[in-house]
């Protein structure tokens, strides 16, 4: 079983005795400290999970069991389903700029099915799909996205939902999940 805490907020510190942090730090450390505040806003403990690329599935698998135990099982399911679905996601890696939208739909599934291979947001549908759950993600300066499984059109209470927290990287083209879960007294 994974190491999981809960975070808490710390000071930003300042580099070398500068005064100001360099702007893509202080941005960062803004788009973070903003989602995180959203989240515990509406009623959520942030918990931190592993960022070793596999991070969406250990956060989704943490807020909805507990327990980061199930996240490679987790991901074999949600890339089946890609992959007998793959005419509703294969237009994902159509988005220029996309690091993989050069790979074919197959190239990029057998990608993603390497235990440390990140995995783009657009699977939190499948996961939704695999795991029959609406997923809730938030980020800074907006509501959360829902993700519904199919033939489901109407949202469920959020302490019903699989809920985490996601936050850009400006230093690379990574981000990380955190899951989330209702603050005691919450639920």
């Amino acid at each position: 079983m994974s190491s999981l805490s809960s975070v808490s907020f710390a000071p930003v510190t300042t580099f070398s005795g500068s005064s100001k942090l360099p702007a893509s730090v202080l941005q960062q450390s803004n788009h973070r400290a903003d989602a995180e505040q959203r989240a515990i806003n509406d009623g959520f403990r942030l918990i931190d999970v592993h960022g070793d690329g596999a991070c969406m599935f250990r956060a989704v698998c943490v807020s909805d069991k507990g327990t980061d135990s199930g996240h490679l099982s987790l991901r074999a399911a949600t890339i089946d389903y890609l992959r007998a679905n793959s005419s509703d996601f294969s237009q994902f890696l159509l988005v220029e700029g996309d690091p993989d939208e050069r790979l074919s739909f197959s190239d990029y599934l057998h990608k993603i099915s390497l235990p440390h291979q990140q995995v783009g947001e657009f699977a939190l549908s499948a996961v939704a799909n695999v795991l029959g759950k609406q997923i809730n993600v938030y980020h800074a300066n907006c509501p959360p996205r829902q993700y519904l499984p199919k033939g489901r059109d109407d949202l469920v209470a959020t302490s019903e939902c699989v809920n985490v927290l996601y936050f850009d990287s400006n230093s690379s083209n990574n981000g990380h999940y955190m899951a989330l879960s209702m603050s005691p007294g919450e639920i």
